[in-house]
């Protein structure tokens, strides 16, 4: 069963075969779907040093993927959700423990909104050190599309950027400024 890991991402084959049969078999499927782009990529962390380097190592997968998207960082869950209704990403990169509006309640403000106002779903990544089987559940009830490890294991952000579709952009692109 670890074989799709393996070929996309053989670092991360360890940790799934340490998963249950059926939580393995959702997590390959996620990492086999493509993610469609189009609008920005919102990194969101308390702490200053975690998106700067989360923004370093996309920036650099994106570089090499020749993919051009804006990133925007917010260092807070309400930051976050004020700027998902101001920006719209298509992708949401959010850390689960933080003070104030947690990574839990910003993931269920954003998704309240995109049902409020008809909105295409972001793909919603929760980035955590918590490997607990009650955190994922947790994270995935509220909203996540994904779990990423804390820090990322060897290969997943470029595993990531790779799975990224562009031809999903609609030409609103260019109105994504930093």
């Amino acid at each position: 069963m670890a074989t799709p890991v393996e070929v996309l991402h053989d670092a991360d084959a360890i940790v799934f075969d340490q998963l249950e049969d059926s939580n393995r078999n959702n997590q390959c499927q996620k990492l086999c779907d493509t993610i469609p782009v189009y609008g920005p990529i919102l990194i969101v962390d308390d702490n200053k040093v975690n998106v700067k380097i989360l923004d370093r190592q996309l920036s650099n997968e994106l570089k090499k993927g020749k993919i051009e998207v804006d990133l925007v960082s917010a260092y807070g869950g309400e930051t976050a959700v004020e700027l998902y209704k101001e920006r719209l990403p298509s992708i949401v990169i959010i850390d689960y423990h933080m003070p104030g509006m947690d990574g839990v309640e910003a993931t269920k403000a954003i998704r309240k909104y995109e049902s409020d106002h008809n909105l295409r779903p972001a793909y919603i990544l929760s980035y955590t050190a918590d490997a607990s089987d009650k955190a994922t559940e947790l994270l995935i009830q509220c909203g996540s599309n994904e779990i990423m490890s804390k820090p990322p294991v060897k290969g997943f952000i470029a595993g990531l950027v790779g799975r990224m579709d562009v031809r999903t952009c609609t030409g609103v692109m260019s109105d994504y400024r930093r």
